[in-house]
């Protein structure tokens, strides 16, 4: 289980220390990548049944486990992953581009810029922001050299 800290309990020099990595990891882990890229799906089989102690030849999750995994998870942690994914978003969506310009020929350069994120609804009063998916894009295409 993943150890949770609360703000103000934990000495910060404790929660910010940084544990010293045993050596040799990076070599082992590039020998795991290394098989599975050889082996695929066998090797990964092998590596499932090493560390996971687990004999399935399945290696799909169902929906069904994820529910079950979801439904004994306690919920402040989902609470707190929820609110941390909510955070991540917001501040990524301040990075996206909202133009960029691609030119791959000679003499043919397309400028591609979003025209609107707000559609007004043909209720009265009422707006739908439609940001999320369906940006409405323009394309220019300047010919020449």
């Amino acid at each position: 289980m993943i150890r949770q800290y609360r703000y103000g309990e934990v000495d910060p020099k404790e929660l910010f220390s940084r544990t010293k990595m045993p050596t040799g990891v990076e070599d082992i882990v590039a020998g795991i990548i290394a098989d599975i890229r050889k082996n695929g799906d066998k090797a990964l089989l092998e590596y499932n049944k090493k560390f996971d102690k687990n004999d399935s030849e399945d290696l799909e999750v169902s929906a069904e486990e994820i529910q079950a995994a979801y439904d004994s998870t306690d919920p402040e942690l989902i609470s707190v992953m929820e609110e941390a994914a909510a955070n991540i978003r917001d501040f990524h969506s301040h990075q996206k581009r909202n133009s960029f310009i691609i030119s791959e020929k000679d003499g043919i350069v397309n400028r591609i810029w979003e025209v609107a994120k707000i559609w007004k609804s043909p209720v009265v009063g009422e707006k739908k922001d439609v940001s999320a998916g369906a940006s409405v894009l323009k394309n220019l295409y300047y010919q020449g050299k």
